[in-house]
């Protein structure tokens, strides 16, 4: 029987980061939510790594859609993932509204990918991105698109702080969802600012009766060999 861990995932994900052209990434994250280049190029790791199983993006199901599912031959799901990103000033101290806002759509996620497998056995993961600037992006009127957000926080806190914070916040915030493996995205520079995208591979999940779909995760980091990533361990801040 074909098993899917979050190590299995993290190490599609490193795989996936290390395709990018150097500040690409950099250059995505900052022009907008990363979450759709980093599946994508997530979708096209597994594609190409794992021949015996067929990798679908937005699988259609009952009128829902899922950002990531892998399939067997059979068009079984074998585990399913939903993608969630947003930045480090939105999270960085637990009172912030975002906190609960995002921590909630990751849940709604969660809800809809245990309902899309009506009964089936299968891990369900959730995949969030958080892209921390390491300083203010130029104002290019508009290009860059939540400039404001990261300009605010900058003068609030510093980089270090702010990125801290966040990582503290939002591991509190998803560890009753199941264990994690976590690491970073060395994203590059772009308009002259040095980019990080801090992950977190959650699951398998807790389905609504507070039972996990699986226990094959071992809960631990894996180390990172491709290009641009730094994993931490357990107990780590960044």
């Amino acid at each position: 029987m074909v098993e899917i861990t979050a190590d299995d995932l993290a190490r599609a994900l490193e795989g996936a980061a290390s395709s990018f052209a150097p500040g690409e990434l950099a250059y995505l994250a900052l022009t907008s939510k990363v979450e759709l280049p980093l599946r994508d190029r997530l979708a096209w790791s597994l594609y190409t790594s794992r021949p015996d199983l067929v990798i679908a993006r937005e699988w259609h199901r009952k009128g829902k859609r899922i950002d990531l599912a892998l399939l067997n031959r059979g068009a079984t799901p074998i585990a399913l993932v939903e993608a969630k990103a947003l930045y480090s000033f939105d999270v960085v101290t637990p009172d912030r509204a975002n906190v609960r806002k995002y921590t909630r759509m990751v849940e709604a996620d969660m809800a809809k990918a245990f309902k899309l497998l009506d009964g089936h056995s299968a891990p369900v993961f959730a995949l969030v991105l958080i892209t921390h600037p390491m300083g203010v992006p130029p104002d290019l009127g508009g290009v860059i698109k939540y400039r404001p957000g990261i300009e605010t926080a900058l003068t609030r806190a510093t980089q270090g702080d702010i990125r801290t914070g966040a990582w503290a916040t939002l591991s509190s915030a998803l560890e009753p969802m199941g264990p994690a493996v976590y690491g970073s995205l060395m994203a590059g520079k772009a308009f002259g600012v040095e980019v990080i995208v801090d992950y977190w591979i959650v699951g398998p999940t807790v389905d609504r009766r507070g039972e996990h779909v699986s226990a094959s995760l071992t809960g631990n980091r894996i180390d990172g060999q491709s290009r641009g990533i730094r994993n931490l361990t357990a107990g780590d801040s960044p």
